[in-house]
């Protein structure tokens, strides 16, 4: 698909250089393969999109009047030859989404459709709302594409079977713009809108948080440089972007990963505006402001996912599941950590006590087995174990979980500080904070901490079974190494040491452990070795208490304090809609007849045993 896109984008560039017509929407003509979301209903039904152009809240949209809509541009996953049968089709429509629209049927092709209507509409006083139809069948689902991070606030709209229209602005622009004849001299000049998503659920006060900011150039006029202002409406930020080697074209648009501050106050719903300021280094017009909800707690933290695999030298099919997870820990954008649990089907040479000890997180009536993972420690709904068992031999399931695990709101920071004393001993000291309600309602927090290596090549000495088995990736032998090896266990208790939660003056809940000093084997590669901690929960008797809070390494304490570049994973709700009782896995619930685990309410943490 990203071939078919930048091939249409290329040829639409110079019709865009030719043309007195143009394409006003909010949608960029290149995307992503990874940007893009399908919108469908994934059944026989009608499918209609449209996209919202209000002169009340789009002052671009405004200067247009006098100018005519003259036809749309869609993009469509699939052939919809369905012209004869009336069932595919654009409209136009004038006032609202309940106005009678002008329809124009037409057979769609893959990619690119544009069609004109019979009579044009004049941009007036009124919202126009320009869409498509299709009958969605089984056979090709999910018609329609959008760009998820590319948020607006009245730009997107869905409705299926001709049931009511649901408003999906939060979940980006769908890839539909109108054909816009302008009335002369029709001049759009430094002409900008610009918003943000792709945020976590939880940001913190005032505090730069990862997000996508999309840019979208609305004139005629290549743009170079860019600058756009966030306000809570007590503190303001300015952001500047540099695009000279590459300018977003005339009425294109480009999705950045970068940070922005957070809203100065605390709260579950707080507005951030955003408004463009600068073009080309002159001062924008006034276009369309983006208005984003976010849930700021003053303890928000970056999440370090820790993955867990349970694996053994003897296990012939782990090397096969280890092949596939770590190709989606390469393509991870960002960090994480991993640990291997040599126990659940053969003890080995790399077994430690606490590999046997943590056998009891697999829950199950038929013993242990391997190859196993788990994220967090996390118990996703409706399972009861947060361990995952061997998958289909893709990348795809793990990047998935990684992704969704990366967005989980952290609800500790975890730093890791090594040196070395005049003995040549390692000394480990682990600090950082806890979200305040584990210390307000007294809830156990545990830390573990381990030396990990990485990197030991298979060997006589460090054998591995399954690694020429039939069916094996052809590079399986060549690639695998044994990873996240435990050398030591710093931690006294196997299952990790209760923390000492302490209250400080600027209202924060911190923490601070230093460890005996231990040698150091010269056998082991110190450069392929890191020291991991983590802060969680232990409950043997429920599953669901047991997940980690967050992680840290001493690579992470460079990433925490400076994690420019690195784009958050989209959370399965956008900061818009971040109102009422979530589980911690972002999803929104009710408040009542809640299932026992961990909620956010309010900026604190709920456990509901």
């Amino acid at each position: 698909m990203k071939h078919i896109l930048l091939t249409i984008v290329l040829a639409f560039a110079a019709i865009v250089a030719r043309a007195d017509n143009f394409y006003y929407g909010y949608a960029p003509f290149n995307a992503d393969d990874n940007s893009l979301a399908l919108t469908g209903t994934n059944s026989n039904n009608f499918m209609s999109v449209a996209i919202g152009l209000t002169p009340e809240h789009d002052p671009v949209w405004r200067a247009l009047a006098g100018s005519k809509v003259i036809g749309v541009r869609v993009y469509l996953r699939n052939d919809y030859k369905q012209r004869k049968k009336e069932w595919s089709c654009v409209n136009i429509y004038q006032g609202s989404l309940s106005a009678e629209p002008q329809t124009k049927y037409a057979d769609f092709l893959a990619g690119w459709n544009e069609v004109m209507f019979d009579t044009p509409v004049i941009i007036g006083n009124e919202p126009i709302y320009v869409g498509a139809e299709v009958f969605e069948t089984l056979g090709t689902p999910m018609p329609f594409l959008a760009v998820s991070k590319a948020a607006t606030n009245y730009g997107f709209y869905t409705r299926s079977s001709y049931g009511e229209w649901q408003d999906y602005s939060t979940r980006g622009a769908v890839l539909m713009q109108a054909i816009v004849e302008p009335q002369n001299p029709v001049v759009l000049e430094r002409a900008a809108y610009v918003s943000f998503a792709n945020v976590p659920l939880t940001v913190a006060p005032d505090q730069l948080f990862n997000c996508s900011v999309y840019v979208h150039n609305q004139t005629s006029e290549p743009l170079k440089t860019f600058s756009f202002e966030t306000t809570d409406g007590i503190i303001s930020h300015s952001y500047d972007f540099n695009f000279e080697d590459s300018p977003i074209e005339p009425f294109g648009g480009r999705v950045i990963d970068t940070r922005i501050y957070g809203p100065s106050t605390v709260g579950t719903a707080v507005s951030l505006t955003a408004r463009p300021t600068l073009f080309n280094g002159k001062d924008a017009a006034e276009a369309m402001p983006f208005i984003g909800e976010l849930y700021v707690m003053k303890d928000a933290f970056v999440r370090i996912p820790l993955v867990e695999e349970f694996t053994s030298q003897n296990c012939v099919n782990c090397p096969f599941m280890a092949y596939f997870l770590d190709e989606a820990m390469e393509n991870h954008n960002g960090p994480l950590l991993y640990v291997t649990h040599h126990a659940g089907f053969a003890n080995d040479r790399f077994t430690k006590k606490v590999d046997e000890a943590l056998l009891y997180l697999f829950k199950n009536d038929n013993g242990t087995f391997n190859p196993a993972v788990m994220y967090d420690r996390r118990v996703n709904k409706g399972e009861v174990s947060p361990i995952h068992t061997a998958q289909v031999a893709e990348t795809q399931p793990y990047d998935d979980a990684l992704n969704a695990a990366a967005s989980f709101p952290a609800m500790a920071q975890v730093y890791v500080d090594t040196e070395f004393n005049a003995d040549g001993k390692m000394v480990v000291t682990v600090h950082g904070a806890i979200n305040r309600s584990y210390y307000e309602e007294d809830i156990p927090v545990y830390l573990s901490c381990y030396l990990c290596e990485s990197g030991i090549p298979v060997s006589a000495a460090f054998p591995q079974m399954g690694l020429d088995d039939e069916g094996a990736p052809a590079d399986l032998a060549e690639k695998f190494h044994h990873n996240g090896i435990k050398r030591i266990i710093f931690n006294k208790e196997l299952l990790g040491d209760r923390l000492e939660i302490i209250p400080t003056l600027d209202d924060t809940y911190e923490f601070s452990v230093t460890y005996d000093p231990v040698e150091i084997d010269s056998k082991w590669n110190m450069d392929n070795s890191d020291v991991i901690a983590f802060c969680h929960l232990v409950d043997k008797d429920d599953m669901n208490y047991n997940y980690v809070l967050n992680a840290g390494s001493m690579r992470t304490n460079a990433y925490l304090a400076n994690p420019n570049g690195i784009s958050m994973p989209r959370t399965d709700i956008h900061s818009n809609t971040c109102r009422g009782t979530f589980d911690l896995f972002g999803r929104r619930i009710g408040n009542t007849s809640l299932a026992p685990g961990a909620y956010i309410m309010d900026g604190k943490i709920i456990l509901k045993k």
